[in-house]
């Protein structure tokens, strides 16, 4: 807060660049205690989970926003003695955004797009579209085997 207020920073933190870094760390911190599971822990995550919302929010980062939300879902569920099974690879719409969002940040040669890409594929077959997964995890192995060598099990 205090490299907030100086007045050579305050440019920089309104153009959004250490806003999203705040929000990213604050998202980290937030999984961190999260694991660590104790009640304490927990309500630590929640609040730097909800931080990291607002933030994202700010920032129009609707990927990383829904992200947030999911675990403030799951941390709520533990709190109130839910053990939450979450399939991150089922939920069609969530798994497309989150593929298209990675692939458009960071190439689909990057680790994340192609875990991403898998997930997305889990969807499709989740949701009937067997065709679709097979297709797209076919192109993900070729980029996997580019990726990491063709020694790599894809």
């Amino acid at each position: 807060d205090e490299m907030k207020g100086h007045p050579s920073m305050q440019r920089d933190w309104k153009s959004g660049g250490f806003m999203k870094m705040e929000a990213v760390v604050l998202y980290v911190v937030g999984l961190f205690h999260m694991n660590i599971g104790s009640e304490e822990n927990l309500q630590g995550a929640l609040d730097y989970f909800r931080r990291a919302v607002d933030l994202f929010t700010l920032l129009g980062d609707e990927i990383n926003m829904m992200t947030a939300k999911k675990n403030i879902s799951k941390v709520e569920a533990k709190l109130h003695g839910v053990e939450m099974y979450y399939d991150e690879g089922s939920n069609l719409k969530f798994s497309q955004k989150q593929y298209n969002y990675w692939f458009e940040k960071l190439g689909e040669h990057h680790p994340i797009t192609i875990r991403r890409g898998e997930l997305y594929a889990h969807a499709l077959y989740c949701s009937n579209q067997g065709v679709a997964a097979e297709r797209l995890l076919m192109k993900l192995a070729a980029i996997s085997r580019q990726v990491h060598g063709s020694t790599h099990n894809s």
